[in-house]
């Protein structure tokens, strides 16, 4: 079950677009089949479409398929299941922000911009809350954030705030992907290569501050004993044994 605040986010994500028609029409690549796409993304109502009818066109949307306009219609839907449904297929959020940044973003105006960006901050703490238990891990909710440009400072104090284990866990595992560029106070690998300079040193100076080692020593309660190797690892990373 979400949690109120990304109830709330989605509903009115699906209020702010829902005056953009569905596209009767999609021009695309010649290595895709539009006619198919276009058959499955009608197939069902815009907030009743399930993962296999528009996971693939999310994929896809923008850079081989569809206009601006007809992603700007499907975003509801495809927040949505990446935010709410374990099993999503679909794209991960850092590749939704690229669509959105694609799509427009600058110009957007408020009543579009807010509802997406609560969204994704929403989607974020509770990737937090569920750590590894199914779903998109909260840092890749971070980066589509860091993407748009938008303000890290309070899902970072967020995610130091929780003392659980599958917070904990899920840093040990940023820091792990991340270890290459931390002593140059940057986080860049992956998709945290397409993030803004400056967003990228903040996450860095973030993941190397010792508060980081605090966290990771003050985790106790971790999913399963074995996980406790994780958090080792991630304090080596760091200098620290």
């Amino acid at each position: 079950m979400a949690s109120l605040a990304l109830q709330r986010a989605i509903a009115e994500t699906y209020a702010a677009f829902g005056a953009l028609p569905c596209p009767r029409r999609l021009h695309a690549s010649p290595l895709r089949d539009a006619d198919a796409i276009l058959r499955d993304l009608r197939s069902a109502s815009l907030a009743a479409l399930p993962d296999a009818a528009i996971a693939p066109y999310s994929r896809w949307a923008i850079t081989t398929v569809g206009t601006e306009q007809d992603f700007r219609h499907f975003l509801p839907r495809i927040l949505e299941l990446a935010a709410t449904d374990a099993d999503w297929s679909g794209a991960e959020p850092p590749i939704i922000a690229d669509r959105i940044l694609r799509a427009g973003w600058a110009h957007w105006p408020p009543v579009e911009r807010e509802p997406v960006a609560d969204l994704l901050t929403a989607a974020f703490a509770e990737a937090l809350e569920r750590g590894f238990r199914g779903g998109t891990r909260a840092d890749d909710w971070l980066c589509g954030m860091a993407m748009l440009g938008l303000q890290l400072a309070e899902p970072l104090a967020c995610w130091r705030a929780d003392s659980s284990g599958e917070a904990a866990l899920v840093l040990a595992n940023f820091i792990w992907l991340q270890h290459d560029n931390l002593r140059d106070g940057g986080a860049a690998q992956g998709f945290w290569k397409d993030v803004p300079a400056a967003a990228q040193k903040q996450v860095g100076a973030w993941l190397i501050d010792p508060e980081t080692v605090a966290q990771l020593r003050a985790a106790t309660r971790l999913p399963s004993p074995e996980d406790g190797w994780e958090i080792q690892q991630a304090l080596s990373v760091l200098g620290f044994t």
